[in-house]
């Protein structure tokens, strides 16, 4: 490695290790709010994985059975899902916390020497968009969709470097389906927008369509490649949507707050705020608040910052919500899959990634200033150091407060049962009954299939499999989350039924067609003794991995072709 990557890289490194110190403190701790949630959607695949060595299609475990792969949310196709099986949930999770924070730092860092920062303005951004409190108020949440944001400024990056070489905006479309494989619910669609609206700005400046066809080379290859993923969660989503009101809007007034308050995470509602506080801060403090107005003032007066400058406010104006009937994004809720999204004061994330920027390009005008004036390049160097690193320190202090909120848990060991069963259980509690083996039917999810899967604890519980309007004995030899293998001796035939919601992903061996009987996973059986299986293998995956080995296969065109490497 150069020594002009490894430098920025062992800063990173530092600040993402002070930031996230508390994150390590008490490792095996389990977390706040959303916690639950979140280890649980690690948990089980892992076990999926390591105990039946099964591919997690499915989770048997919460809201009576909901879908694995599809679950918009799901991360266990990202690499770094790797680390969860040597180390465990909690601790793979608590290093991917702080991993994604030197991702997204490293990745400003290039995208800012892209844009034409000098030397010492090309750290600002990476601070003001990793530090700032976002990242640590959300991860602090349980929010783990959060951290896929990490891969934005390489996207971006990889964009604007598609005009020198074709195999960038594969480069570039590698990060996108990283992101949607991380269950980057909000990052990626937030992320496409973002460069949507900057390549419409760029094809307007420029008089080309150029911007818009190298975006759709990288939104077409990003989807391919993720197709394994997102083909199954498209299907999912289109017939179990989830549209919510666009009754949010947020205060002019608020703004100051916003930007300058050093609020901590566990802070409730602030004036007429819909959601408690890490839903809108955006702490950047006041000099790179200087920073960015000076930033504002040069790309205006150079007019080649138009694009970025024009979009970053959009979003700006997106993040205040339904302040009138023909706001952007009264407009946007209207689209498909916006229409599923809520909060729209996460768009702040993104003000932020634009405002880092423009931030960076004031800097760099003081930067010069002070390196070309009668200070000298000495003096000018150790005052910008020293902007850098009282900014740094004021982002970390600020942000790492809520990290020391966040995993106050100590972990719970309970007694693992060896048969699985359907519970009631807390919306809170999933994770604790999933190490017991029992899946939570009052599960807390946002999109689920109808549940109709039955517990244990109810007077009409007959069992994890059952026969209805039939005579005989069944009992499960082999059970996992994708394969449930029962020995049936029918006397009189009925339907074999088991104990979790329908989906058509279900099929079965030994029977007839599986059919969702008042709900739950059933089929048609006949006099007899055979073995039935029930496996789970949706076509959506099936076609979606076939199209993302040929989304590889296509990218791997320019390693064996030099023509398209410029």
């Amino acid at each position: 490695m150069s020594r002009s990557a490894l430098i920025p890289l062992v800063i990173f490194v530092c600040a993402a290790s002070i930031l996230c110190r508390a994150v390590f403190y008490k490792i095996g701790n389990w977390g706040i709010d959303d916690w639950d949630q979140h280890l649980f959607y690690h948990a089980v695949p892992r076990d999926t994985i390591l105990r039946y060595h099964q591919f997690p299609l499915w989770n048997p475990y919460y809201c009576g059975g909901n879908v694995m792969l599809a679950n918009p949310q799901a991360r266990f196709l990202s690499p770094f899902f790797l680390l969860h099986l040597p180390f465990g949930t909690v601790i793979g999770i608590k290093l991917e916390i702080w991993l994604h924070v030197v991702i997204a730092m490293f990745g400003m860092f290039l995208l800012s020497k892209q844009m034409g920062l000098t030397r010492f303005s090309a750290y600002l951004p990476p601070l003001l968009f990793a530090l700032s409190t976002p990242y640590a108020m959300h991860l602090t949440e349980g929010h783990t969709w959060f951290m896929a944001f990490a891969y934005m400024p390489y996207v971006v990056f990889f964009y604007l470097k598609s005009r020198e070489r074709f195999l960038y905006a594969l480069a570039g479309s590698a990060f996108i389906a990283l992101m949607i494989l991380e269950g980057g619910t909000y990052p990626t669609p937030y992320t496409l927008l973002f460069l949507g609206f900057y390549s419409v700005c760029l094809a307007l400046r420029r008089r080309t369509l150029s911007p818009l066809i190298s975006l759709g080379v990288m939104v077409g290859m990003g989807f391919l490649l993720s197709a394994v993923k997102l083909l199954p969660t498209l299907s999912f989503l289109h017939h179990h949507p989830r549209p919510t009101g666009m009754n949010d809007h947020l205060s002019f007034s608020l703004l100051p707050r916003i930007f300058l308050n050093r609020m901590r995470s566990g802070t409730p509602r602030y004036g007429d705020t819909r959601w408690e506080w890490h839903e809108y801060s955006t702490y950047m403090g006041v000099v790179p608040l200087m920073l960015l107005a000076l930033g504002v003032i040069s790309s205006i007066r150079r007019r080649r910052g138009f694009p970025l400058l024009i979009t970053t406010f959009l979003f700006l104006l997106l993040a205040f919500g339904e302040f009138h009937p023909l706001a952007p994004w009264s407009l946007l809720h209207r689209l498909p899959f916006f229409s599923s999204m809520r909060v729209p004061s996460r768009f702040l994330v993104v003000f932020l990634f634009g405002s880092a920027l423009i931030a960076g390009k004031g800097f760099s005008w003081v930067e010069r200033y002070l390196l070309s004036g009668k200070l000298g390049w000495k003096v000018g160097s150790l005052i910008c150091l020293g902007l850098l690193f009282l900014i740094g320190s004021d982002l970390i202090l600020v942000s790492s407060k809520a990290f020391f909120e966040a995993f106050p848990y100590p972990p719970k060991h309970p007694v693992r049962r060896e048969e699985f069963r359907q519970i009631k259980g807390s919306n809170h509690a999933m994770l604790e009954a999933f190490l017991r083996n029992e899946g939570t039917i009052d599960g807390y999810e946002p999109v689920h299939l109808p549940i109709k899967a039955i517990p244990s604890d109810d007077p009409r519980y007959r069992g994890e499999v059952f026969l209805k309007d039939g005579e005989g004995k069944v009992e499960i030899a082999f059970w996992s989350p994708n394969r449930i293998e029962i020995i049936a001796d029918i006397t009189r035939e009925g339907y074999l039924c088991v104990n979790q919601n329908f989906d058509p992903g279900w099929r079965v061996k030994g029977g007839r067609e599986v059919i969702p009987l008042e709900g739950i996973i059933a089929t048609e059986v006949d006099r007899g003794r055979r073995q039935i299986v029930f496996y789970y293998l949706p076509t959506s995956f099936l076609i979606g991995a076939f199209l993302s080995f040929l989304g590889v296969g296509i990218s791997l065109i320019p390693l064996a072709t030099r023509r398209f490497w410029v």
